[in-house]
Parts: C-alpha cells; sequence; structure tokens
C-alpha cells in the first residue's frame, strides 16, 4: 500500500471517529438560547392566557346580548298587543258612536219632519 493510500486510509479512520464522536455527543445548548426559548415560552402561555380571558369575556357579551335580545322582543311583543288590545277596544267604541250619531241623526230629522208639519 502506497503512503498516499494510507495516508487517505489515516484520514477516513479519523473524520469516521470524528462523526462517530460528534453523534454520540449530547449537543450543548447555548444558554442564551435556552433563556430566549423559555422567554419565548413565557410570551406564548401570557397570550394564550389573554386570547382565553378575551374568548371567555366575548362568549359572555354574547349571551348578554341574546338574553337582552329575548328581553325585547317580549317587551315588544307585550307592547303591540297592548296597543292591539287598544285598538280594537277605539274601533269598537268609534263603531258605537257612530250608530248612536246615525240614530241622534234620524232623531233631528224626525223632529224637524214634525216640526215643519206642525
Amino acid at each position: 500500500m502506497s503512503v498516499e493510500n494510507r495516508s487517505l486510509k489515516d484520514k477516513i479512520v479519523s473524520l469516521s471517529n470524528d462523526i462517530d464522536r460528534m453523534t454520540r455527543a449530547k449537543p450543548t445548548v447555548d444558554p442564551i438560547l435556552q433563556q430566549e426559548n423559555q422567554r419565548l415560552k413565557h410570551d406564548l402561555q401570557e397570550i394564550r392566557r389573554d386570547n382565553d380571558f378575551i374568548t371567555s369575556e366575548c362568549n359572555d357579551l354574547r349571551t348578554q346580548l341574546a338574553q337582552q335580545n329575548t328581553r325585547q322582543k317580549s317587551e315588544f311583543a307585550d307592547v303591540y298587543a297592548t296597543m292591539k288590545r287598544d285598538s280594537d277596544e277605539l274601533k269598537k267604541e268609534i263603531r258605537s258612536l257612530n250608530y248612536e250619531n246615525e240614530k241622534l241623526l234620524k232623531q233631528l230629522e224626525m223632529a224637524r219632519s214634525v216640526s215643519s208639519v206642525s
């Protein structure tokens, strides 16, 4: 084997050993990266808490709005029913007054005809 081949073979063995050693070794984590990772995790937790709070508030407001809407519909239904009843009573009273007016007009005509005959 030539010196050049032996030298290349030694380099290959050395590189293989380096690769094996590097794959078996635990990767070292940079403390600055660890700190940044922790900060980002904390920020993410804060954002999730804020999101949960906002979602809860929105749900509460949606529920309140639905309850208010139901109350308003009920109040409008009551007002409509009252106005309808009042309107029906007024129509009935108008019919009664029109009937009474017709009666009085007939009595007046009769009284005029009797007084013009006499």
